[in-house]
């Protein structure tokens, strides 16, 4: 069993006992298809994405972010601008000071702070950086921070992520660069609640960008490296839903996963009947991101979508994974763990991905082991329904391996290149 799904067991446990060139007609939306590939489905609004800036937003350019998450640039609209130091010393007093919907500015420097954002702000850094060293986080944002914006700044050394979002919704992190946060993983000794080991598995500190339990918000634009692992998607003690994670660098964070959706919540599909209201992953696009040289060290994918509860009642469904590239991870480009029955791990769409060498420490997770290089590997203990087409698979033993009752209806036209076997199992 490797350490992506320790993980995501672990966290359970804890809080249950607490693109291609050629667009496309239509709109302003510029999604692109690969030649040949007709008219696809990645260049409509792919299901579950209710925010129409996905599909109204230039993909494949660097304006994607402004477009998506309006700038905070303009001088217009914003109760009042504060500025940090030069009106005050720290980002914390100037959050404090703040009327909700004011920006701060935040000037060259390095700011020794956990940031609490209580209220809906645009915190812009120039040059600026939380060092959070010794303190659980860079940015916290709770669910009265609705609404707010990250931008600008490098956060590191945080004992747990770099940016925390716990049961809030509508937030845009962009452009930033969050690295060399985690610092509580052994050997080193921490209380921080993400730290702790459980249920037979170690703790991951929580990542470097961590929704938990939010909805509707971006992540978009940021370099993420150098943590224990990239961006996690959690649902602990409600939905996570309706995120777009895009045009990310997310790069060797080598103790676990480049990008995770982790099903924490036994309620959100009880015998595997999804339960929204409750929680679940579902309805999240992860696009056009490079997530390359993670979990390495620890065993952790490019994306991995799993739900890691050992009594079952997970649920991370109706996802899409497009236009990514990803290699050099530890397990497959795209994994996808199911190791009991009673989850709800369906509808999930793993399409126009660019995946190269990936698996490179083997997935022994299951009954059939896949030691190879693999692009996609899927794993289930129970019936899983999943969409696999048009991705670029190359340079690997295998292209997609499939081990358990999973359905092979939409796994097709995808390209090989340099892959031994195409498709293994199930």
């Amino acid at each position: 069993m490797r350490k992506c799904f320790l993980l995501a067991l672990a966290a359970a446990a804890m809080f249950a006992a607490a693109s291609p060139a050629a667009s496309v007609a239509g709109g302003s939306k510029t999604h692109s298809c690969p030649p040949g590939t007709g008219n696809s489905a990645y260049c409509e609004c792919p299901p579950g994405t209710s925010d129409s800036a996905y599909c109204e937003c230039p993909h494949g350019s660097q304006d994607f972010a402004a477009c998506a998450c309006p700038s905070a640039t303009s001088e217009s609209g914003y109760p009042a601008t504060l500025f940090v130091p030069a009106g005050y010393a720290t980002i914390g007093a100037a959050v404090a000071a703040a009327a909700p919907g004011s920006r701060i500015i935040v000037g060259p420097g390095t700011y020794p702070e956990d940031v609490t954002v209580t209220k809906p702000l645009t915190i812009v850094g120039h040059d600026a950086t939380i060092d959070a060293t010794n303190l659980n986080n860079g940015f916290t944002v709770p669910t009265p921070g609705a609404g707010t914006r990250i931008e600008g700044f490098t956060i590191e050394n945080a004992v747990g992520e770099g940016i925390l979002a716990v049961s809030t919704s509508n937030l845009c992190i962009v452009h930033n660069t969050v690295e060399n946060n985690d610092k509580g993983l052994p050997p080193a000794i921490s209380t921080y609640a993400q730290c702790l080991p459980s249920a037979g598995g170690p703790g991951d500190c929580g990542e470097g960008v961590h929704l938990m339990s939010t909805t509707d918000s971006w992540i978009v634009g940021n370099t993420i490296r150098d943590n224990a692992g990239g961006v996690l998607l959690t649902d602990e003690i409600g939905p996570t839903d309706g995120n777009v994670v895009a045009h990310n660098l997310v790069l060797n964070n080598t103790a676990d996963c480049g990008i995770t959706l982790a099903g924490h919540n036994p309620a959100a599909a009880p015998g595997g009947i999804p339960n929204p209201a409750a929680g679940g992953v579902y309805n999240n696009l992860i696009s056009d991101n490079v997530a390359n040289g993670n979990g390495v060290a620890g065993q952790g994918a490019g994306v991995l979508l799993a739900a890691g509860l050992p009594t079952g009642g997970g649920a991370v469904y109706d996802n899409t994974v497009s236009g990514n590239s990803l290699s050099g991870n530890g397990l497959a480009g795209v994994t996808v763990h199911n190791h009991v029955p009673g989850q709800d791990l369906n509808g999930n769409r793993i399409v126009f991905n660019r995946i190269g060498t990936n698996n490179v420490d083997g997935d022994p997770d299951f009954p059939v082991a896949d030691p190879s290089t693999t692009g996609v590997f899927v794993g289930t203990a129970d019936a899983l329904t999943i969409t696999i087409k048009h991705n670029v698979i190359s340079s690997n033993t295998d292209g997609i391996f499939l081990t358990g009752p999973v359905s092979l209806a939409q796994i097709v036209h995808n390209v090989f290149t340099g892959v031994t076997n195409d498709i293994v199992g199930p």
